[in-house]
């Protein structure tokens, strides 16, 4: 995985909620974006990240071993920001 200091701040955002509300349609509404919109901004941050960071199943986004270790984090330093 990249550098995150290079990653946007977006990027990043976008695969939290992904990850945390386990659907492309949950964090779309929640990030007040079309679910159309939202895929595009996940491609891009996968570019960004070097990697991806969810397996496209027949079923849905399931997010990989890399996304399921940062989430935690991730999701914390988020919340952080926000407050």
């Amino acid at each position: 995985m990249r550098n995150l200091n290079s990653i946007p701040l977006s990027a990043l955002r976008t695969v939290e909620a992904i990850a945390r509300t386990g659907t492309l349609r949950g964090a779309a509404e929640e990030l007040g974006v079309t679910s159309g919109a939202l895929s595009q901004r996940l491609t891009k941050a996968e570019a960004a990240l070097g990697q991806a960071m969810f397996v496209r199943t027949s079923t849905g986004l399931k997010p990989t071993e890399t996304c399921t270790a940062i989430l935690p984090r991730l999701s914390r330093a988020l919340r952080d920001l926000s407050a």
